[in-house]
């Protein structure tokens, strides 16, 4: 290379270099110290009242207007910071970030052309919602559009999902979410909301858009707390949409003729409210969480849902007397993260073996489905439910033998018969054996281990050559080592009233035995006996094949009205 040129070069480098560093001085020079403001973000401890008399255009009884409380939370909020380009409903705008502690946080506009493009680009920010959280992308499409801050502890960002929401909180999020300013006010219009209340300006814009309204009193009562009903209401009234007015109600605690049932029904049908198990749960005080779902529904479609896809499949009620671990993962191992009470209703989302996946606080999280008697909430009753029949006997070992009769055929018909109607209701059935087959007891019982079942019925007949006299069924229960002791009684006293009640048997009642088969399960286990083999009267009838299908029909039912009940 020639003197000129090799100068050439050495001078086109120097100049990319400087221009690199003056870009470099100038992106700093830029950069602004992020300032947190606090602002108080109180909440009250009081009820409100559904608006019969007295209320609000929100629903908020008069009554609450003016209660105070000294619980305060103090929530940071950015003053003077770089402005950055975020995604609201698709329009590029610009709007201020909340402060971060050494890096300016910028969230990427991306071309919304596809739901999943749209859901991949929200991004995580709350160290309290995880991306584990049911509601992660409805909280986080908020941050990410400005509609919330969230609070700040020590450099980390909370959201604080379950906190209780108050109407001022409520106002600033409505008018965040319609993309509208703060009202400037100078002169207030209600005594307990001055100028300088952080939420002054939302509060007097809301009212103004007609979103919100104070108390006939003359006040707002911005720290009182919002119930789940009310809110509903308000997102009607704050995106204009038609109130569907129906007949019935999709949600077993909401009445027909309940004050705000048509705005809980519009947003039902709009894929905005979800029908977990059927229940709204309008009278509870609603979180921050139950606020950034609906509002980030109404508005992004794709955030919405399917409204009959919504509703649980099913719900399990805790059935374990020592209340039952709730763990992160669905193993053995995995952390417990909680523990659910006796009686304790759950939302089942899912079955994995034995292992049922629940929602725990708005989270994924599992629990082992043998202490959880499983309803099914849209389906019918024994749809899916894994039950295990066990026809006693079998093979080498004939049972009971009397009148020419073996007890091994008549456990195996029954339990067929039973099966049959089991499956014709949508249950998935295991059988012990379906055929003239030896198995130990231990095998029985490993059977529902294998197959994780969720009920076992064994069947037998009985026998007392020493007392011809003496007839009738009875319905045995383990309490000495089935941990489903309360829930097998249970079973046992449904399937013996039906066996009275429909083969006309004399009841010798249900009864506590510790047989090899019931207590060494873990679920709602009995064994039945059907009559007695050694009685003249009971021998008709075991070896009567219209019998055979009245003894089965009484154990279906059982067993039908145990899941019912």
């Amino acid at each position: 290379m020639s003197q000129k040129g090799l100068l050439a070069l050495l001078l086109s480098i120097v100049m990319v270099m400087s221009i690199f560093m003056s870009d470099s001085v100038l992106a700093a020079s830029d950069e602004t110290d992020p300032v947190a403001c606090e602002k108080q973000d109180e909440t009250s401890t009081e009820d409100e009242t559904s608006p019969e008399d007295n209320t609000s255009e929100d629903g908020s009884s008069t009554e609450d207007a003016s209660e105070n409380t000294s619980d305060t939370e103090t929530e940071s909020t950015p003053c003077d910071e770089a402005e950055v380009k975020k995604v609201i409903r698709g329009v590029v705008v610009k709007s201020t970030p909340p402060p971060v502690e050494t890096e300016e946080v910028v969230v990427p506009v991306v071309e919304l052309d596809s739901k999943e493009v749209f859901l991949n680009s929200i991004p995580q920010y709350f160290a309290d919602v995880s991306a584990e959280d049911l509601n992660t992308k409805e909280i986080h499409y908020l941050y990410m559009t400005d509609v919330i801050i969230g609070y700040k502890l020590n450099g980390q960002a909370y959201f604080k999902p379950e906190n209780n929401l108050t109407r001022a909180q409520a106002a600033k999020m409505l008018v965040e979410a319609l993309g509208e300013e703060q009202r400037v006010v100078e002169k207030p219009t209600f005594p307990d909301v001055p100028v300088t209340h952080w939420a002054s300006g939302y509060i007097e814009r809301a009212v103004q858009l007609g979103i919100l309204s104070g108390y006939e009193n003359g006040l707002f009562g911005p720290e009182n707390k919002l119930k789940r009903s009310q809110l509903t209401k308000m997102v009607v009234k704050a995106f204009n949409m038609n109130v569907d007015k129906v007949d019935e109600s999709s949600f077993t605690d909401v009445s027909i003729n309940y004050w705000a049932k048509n705005n809980i029904e519009t947003l039902y049908n709009e894929g905005i409210v979800e029908a977990s198990g059927f229940i709204f749960r309008p009278e509870e005080k609603a979180t921050r969480r139950d606020f950034a779902v609906i509002l980030s529904r109404a508005i992004r479609d794709e955030l919405r849902i399917d409204p009959a896809a919504s509703a649980a499949s099913m719900i399990g009620i805790v059935t374990a007397d020592s209340g039952l671990n709730v763990r992160n993962l669905a193993t053995l191992n995995s952390q417990v993260i909680g523990k659910l009470l006796p009686g304790e209703q759950v939302q089942v989302i899912h079955l994995y073996g034995y292992w049922a996946e629940i929602v725990y606080n708005g989270s994924k999280a599992y629990v082992h489905k043998s202490y959880l008697k499983l309803k099914n909430v849209n389906a019918p009753v024994l749809k899916n439910r894994i039950i295990v029949l066990d026809a006693g006997h079998g093979g080498k070992d004939p049972g009971a033998v009397y009148f020419g009769i073996r007890e091994k055929d008549v456990n195996l018909s029954v339990a067929l018969k039973v099966r049959d109607l089991l499956e014709d209701a949508g249950a998935k059935v295991v059988m012990t054996r379906d055929s003239d087959v030896f198995l130990s007891l231990g095998e029985r019982v490993e059977k529902t281990f294998n197959e994780y079942g969720e009920l076992f019925v064994s069947i037998h007949a009985n026998a007392l050559p020493s007392k011809p006299s003496i007839d009738g069924s009875e319905t045995y229960y383990d309490t000495t080592e089935n941990d489903n002791a309360a829930e097998s009684k249970a079973l046992a006293d449904t399937i013996q009233t039906q066996l009275v009640k429909q083969a006309s048997m004399a009841d010798r009642g249900i009864k506590d035995e510790r047989f090899y088969v019931i207590r060494n399960n873990d679920v709602p286990s009995v064994l039945v006996e059907l009559g007695f083999l050694t009685s003249d009267d009971d021998a008709q009838k075991l070896k009567s094949a219209t019998y055979h299908d009245l003894y089965a029909n009484a154990i279906y039912q059982g067993i039908l009205d145990y899941y019912t009940k």
